[in-house]
């Protein structure tokens, strides 16, 4: 005798369920590839004797305050011919602020 579950069709739910877990599998899979590639051009980066990253720093930091804003670092983006939504720039730098004030400082 199997298993009686598995001869029953599933209930949409738990499909949208699954679907959703295979989604966010997927997304992670994804980070992580982002994230490696980062750190592999974070180390090139490193290697060359002439990069700081003061200079890019400083290329956001319009305002000279030793801290790039949503707006600066959004204007920043746009001249590299980055279109990035407000909030997407707002998760950025969320995401890397210390100290969740909404900016990000350079020491």
């Amino acid at each position: 005798m199997g298993f009686p579950y598995r001869n029953k069709k599933k209930k949409p739910a738990e499909s949208e369920i699954e679907e959703a877990v295979g989604d966010l599998v997927y997304y992670f899979k994804e980070i992580i590839a982002f994230e490696s590639e980062i750190e592999k051009c974070r180390e090139e980066l490193a290697r060359k004797s002439d990069f700081r990253i003061a200079y890019i720093f400083n290329y956001f930091d319009v305002n000279n305050s030793h801290q790039i804003i949503i707006p600066e670092l959004h204007e920043g983006l746009t001249k590299l011919g980055i279109q990035a939504k407000n909030d997407d720039v707002y998760m950025l730098v969320k995401r890397y602020s210390q100290d969740n004030l909404e900016k990000l400082r350079f020491f």
